[in-house]
């Protein structure tokens, strides 16, 4: 596998592994918005987003807008990925999981930014 470098399209982000470009990566570190709760994005195919690994115990709300952390050294810290439309939560595991709607329309995806060094 090549070197990986972000990609960004107008309004929101895909990923570049090995040049090839990806729109939702296998998995990477984000954060919400406004208050912090941290957790990994990951795609489900069928352009489904998920938004996992979230501390039960975060409060985490719907229209919630989720960003990258910059922890994992592929994207800079910052870029907005979606917003949270729905989540799941339950008694019994020790994580809650949220659905994301991204940033950008797939359909609509025609160009990108490449991101090399930040």
């Amino acid at each position: 596998m090549g070197r990986q470098i972000a990609a960004l399209d107008a309004s929101g982000l895909a990923l570049n592994s090995s040049y090839q470009i990806l729109l939702i990566p296998n998995l990477f570190k984000i954060i919400t918005a406004d208050n912090g709760a941290l957790g990994l994005v990951r795609g489900e195919g069928n352009f489904r987003v998920i938004f996992d690994l979230i501390p039960r115990e975060a409060n985490v709300k719907e229209g919630s807008s989720v960003v990258t952390t910059g922890f994992e050294g592929i994207f800079p810290e910052g870029i907005l990925v979606g917003e949270i439309k729905k989540i799941e939560k339950n008694d019994v595991t020790p994580f809650q999981r949220a659905k994301v709607e991204p940033a950008f329309n797939i359909k609509e995806l025609n160009a990108v930014f490449i991101i090399s060094d930040f």
